[in-house]
């Protein structure tokens, strides 16, 4: 009997102790897991503290730049404030002038006025010389002094104080119309040029031959069109049309282009050419029943230019007594339009 007893306690007593066992390693492996769960909260914290400080940093680091910037900026903003007061006092001191009378000495000539008078048209030669751009002054005698030949200077003076000065120019002599172009190019008055009489394009016709006059020596800058039309097929190997300045109405001797891809002088009995250069491309090609060719005439460079489409030809010296024309042949029609002065 004692033996099955004492059996049966250290089976009981066993089961207990590996109960036991189960309980302590469980609360050991559940210790462990907090402990774990600490140390990730620890590191958590640690991280989240050294996060903050970089955060810290670049707040700090924010605040200085934009301390730095509003500091750049309200220095700009002082100086403008600055710039504005001085150009407001400039303004002000200049307008105070404007009705003041003023002596300006054209070559040794002089003309009372006043800036008023001068600046009323703007972007010219006046509005610029009393503008807040430029510190102009007055010589020891209280004259503004400008290099220049004052026999025309009255005319503008006079046309901007809107006095009528048309019947004047056109009592002028060509040269002085000339002259006189000259200073309002000067001067830059270039609304003056609305008063100046225009070019009058008079075209005279000699059978197949156009041509018209133009007095180059008041207007020496001009363009004019050339439009010119067939209803026939364009041979590239014959001569069509020819636009250009000849010096002879009679002999038609000059300048010109034509239909031609390759131009050749010496050889056309109509027309003869002191050039011989060649025209890398034709001036109309075969299929083509139209073309309006611009000319432009420079005689102070004695310039004659040729241009249609992505086409031009130029040719220099040709004198300024010849005379622009066209000339057909029967396949052909020209007609001469749009006559432009040039400045």
């Amino acid at each position: 009997m004692f033996n099955i007893f004492s059996t049966t306690k250290n089976e009981k007593l066993n089961d207990e102790i590996k109960t036991l066992t189960e309980q302590l390693t469980k609360e050991k492996n559940t210790c462990n897991q907090q402990i774990k769960l600490i140390r990730d909260f620890k590191e958590r914290e640690d991280l989240l503290e050294i996060r903050k400080l970089e955060l810290d940093e670049k707040e700090r680091n924010i605040d200085d730049l934009v301390n730095n910037k509003y500091s750049i900026l309200e220095n700009k903003l002082q100086e403008r404030e600055k710039y504005a007061e001085l150009l407001i006092q400039k303004i002000t001191k200049n307008n105070e002038n404007q009705d003041k009378q003023i002596t300006l000495n054209i070559g040794g000539k002089l003309f009372c006025t006043t800036i008023d008078t001068l600046t009323k048209t703007k972007e010219t030669f006046f509005s610029a010389m009393f503008s807040n751009y430029f510190n102009t002054k007055p010589n020891e005698k209280g004259e503004y002094f400008i290099d220049r030949d004052p026999s025309y200077t009255d005319i503008i003076i006079d046309y901007l104080r809107d006095e009528d000065v048309i019947y004047r120019i056109n009592n002028m002599s060509q040269v002085a119309k000339q002259k006189l172009i000259s200073d309002i190019n000067f001067y830059g008055v270039m609304e003056m040029m609305s008063i100046i009489p225009q070019l009058i394009l008079n075209i005279f016709i000699d059978g197949n031959f156009q041509y018209f006059t133009v007095d180059f020596l008041v207007f020496p800058h001009i363009s004019w069109e050339v439009i010119i039309s067939t209803d026939q097929y364009i041979n590239q190997y014959e001569e069509g049309f020819y636009i250009g300045m000849c010096n002879n109405l009679n002999y038609k001797y000059g300048f010109s282009v034509s239909n031609r891809s390759k131009y050749t002088p010496y050889v056309i009995p109509e027309i003869s050419c002191y050039s011989g250069k060649k025209l890398s491309y034709p001036y109309m090609d075969s299929s083509a029943r139209q073309k309006t060719i611009l000319v432009i005439y420079n005689s102070r460079k004695q310039i004659l230019t040729f241009s249609s489409d992505y086409n031009s030809f130029k040719i220099k010296n040709v004198p300024s007594n010849f005379t622009p024309f066209v000339y057909c042949k029967s396949n052909f029609s020209a007609h001469i339009t749009n006559l432009k002065q040039l400045f």
